[in-house]
């Protein structure tokens, strides 16, 4: 009888720990200037609360993708390439059904690539993290992310699926190979 009023406790002393750990991280706390504050007496309120220009350096990261690089890709005009690129990029895949768009981002430690169909409706998408590893979209819409064995031969598209290959990642440069079944 015990062990089972325990374990709703114990579950609440977790859950206000993580409340109390959350609120401490989301406050800025800044070490208020003495000399100025000494020297400049008739200051208000709102003006010493007001953060250094120090502390609004340290604010998050945005996590704007950057521009597409716009280039030619005539080798996707049968519905499979190998396209390098750095940062991010956007371009056709001609496929039987008309023209895709591959659109690939390096963010988040690896690659995000996205698929529109002809129609312009999301065809699904995946982040890849290292060399090998394939985002792969089945012609009935489903699919996955998966990372082959080194040497080991990557999955062909099936009838109306789509495959992405990881196959170079090396800071902002990736090198994919894409393809349409």
């Amino acid at each position: 009888m015990t062990t089972s009023r325990a374990l709703p406790k114990r579950h609440m002393a977790i859950g206000a720990l993580l409340v109390i750990l959350t609120a401490a991280g989301c406050g800025t706390e800044t070490e208020p200037d003495t000399d100025a504050a000494a020297s400049s007496p008739g200051a208000t309120a709102s003006e010493s609360a007001s953060p250094s220009p120090e502390a609004t350096t340290s604010s998050a990261p945005t996590t704007e993708a950057p521009e597409p690089e716009s280039a030619d890709y005539e080798s996707c005009g049968d519905g499979e390439c190998e396209v390098s690129f750095s940062g991010s990029v956007e371009f056709p895949l001609d496929g039987n059904d008309g023209q895709w768009t591959v659109a690939a981002a390096v963010e988040e430690g690896g690659v995000k690539v996205d698929l529109t169909d002809p129609d312009g409706m999301g065809g699904g998408g995946g982040l890849l993290y290292e060399p090998g590893c394939t985002l792969q979209i089945r012609g009935d819409g489903g699919g996955g992310l998966a990372c082959a064995d080194a040497g080991a031969e990557p999955p062909a598209p099936e009838a109306g699926g789509f495959v992405a290959h990881l196959l170079e990642l090396d800071g902002d440069s990736v090198t994919l190979h894409v393809a349409l079944g």
